[in-house]
């Protein structure tokens, strides 16, 4: 039912709380105090419903947290000045990468082979594998292949494509790991000749490792994070985690699971905010605090203790 002039206004005529089709021209109800009866308020009135980029808790303080345009990242690690050879199949050559601070997943690995002597075909495999002690361990945790078609005196870069990109943590150790399943033509691979540099080799096909010089030379094609995505935000560096802030995730949920989001009016749930002090996001990821971070950002005021209007001056 709408509101028609000269009528009485009924509670039929106000929109309820699932705001539904049905409440089409109706009105809002205001309390004994004049303001928006929250009975009456829709459940979504505050809030977006977004998918988690990565896993954030705010079940215990709200979390502050932005919204992803799609950003990807390389890693690249070694040089070209020394030759590494495949002496047999069993030969398998690994080199540690440290994701960034914030990451989505590997999708692909780039490596520089080189074959002197002759021509022919060799097939590749690069796999993932997780980090124990400095060396690659466990099942691989994703693994690709590339069939490559070698002439003489070529030094050629492959391209190994995850078919399903690789979840990682942010700030881990990870080891890529080449294999052969043919040797000839003289292949090796390029890197440096340093010590300490997160390589490692294997010469019984993965079962045992050691220490190898390094680093061996490999590109890493990261996506960061992912366009309409949430992450936690981060005031140290001007880019889109601290230019992007929407609001806070008062949830504990898992990367790529759907969330509320909450954009507008008093967010409650934090622990001992300064009453009427300004507030901005930290350089502490989804973290805010009463002085600026390295990019100044501010997101609110404290209205009492737990409650902070949401105040986004940075249009």
């Amino acid at each position: 039912m709408t509101i028609a002039a000269g009528n009485d206004i009924l509670a039929g005529d106000f929109i309820t709380a699932s705001a539904g089709a049905g409440d089409s021209g109706k009105g809002v109800k205001l309390n004994a105090s004049g303001k928006l009866d929250n009975s009456f308020r829709p459940d979504n009135w505050n809030y977006l419903t977004l998918t988690a980029g990565e896993a954030v808790d705010g079940s215990t303080t709200p979390k502050a947290v932005m919204i992803a345009t799609a950003s990807t990242s390389t890693l690249t690690g070694g040089g070209t000045g020394t030759n590494y050879a495949f002496t047999n199949t069993s030969y398998q050559y690994a080199q540690k990468i440290t994701t960034p601070s914030v990451v989505e997943t590997i999708n692909s690995v780039s490596k520089y082979f080189y074959a002197p002597d002759g021509s022919g075909s060799i097939n590749f495999t690069c796999k993932i594998y997780a980090d124990s002690g400095g060396q690659p361990t466990g099942a691989a945790l994703a693994s690709a292949t590339d069939s490559h078609n070698f002439n003489v005196t070529t030094a050629d870069t492959l391209v190994f494509t995850f078919s399903t990109p690789l979840a990682v943590d942010a700030g881990t150790d990870y080891h890529i790991v080449w294999s052969v399943d043919s040797v000839g033509l003289g292949l090796t691979m390029k890197g440096d000749a340093l010590a300490s540099q997160g390589a490692n080799i294997s010469t019984d096909g993965g079962t045992t490792w050691s220490a190898s010089n390094g680093p061996f030379e490999h590109s890493t094609g990261i996506t960061i994070t992912v366009e309409g995505n949430f992450y936690l935000t981060n005031a140290s560096s001007n880019n889109q985690f601290a230019n992007n802030f929407i609001g806070f995730v008062m949830d504990n949920v898992a990367a790529g699971i759907s969330a509320k989001v909450y954009i507008s009016n008093d967010i409650s749930g934090f622990t001992a905010l300064t009453i009427a002090s300004t507030y901005y996001l930290s350089n502490t990821a989804g973290a805010i605090t009463t002085s600026a971070g390295t990019v100044s950002k501010k997101i609110g005021r404290a209205i009492s203790a737990t409650q902070l209007l949401l105040k986004n001056d940075n249009e």
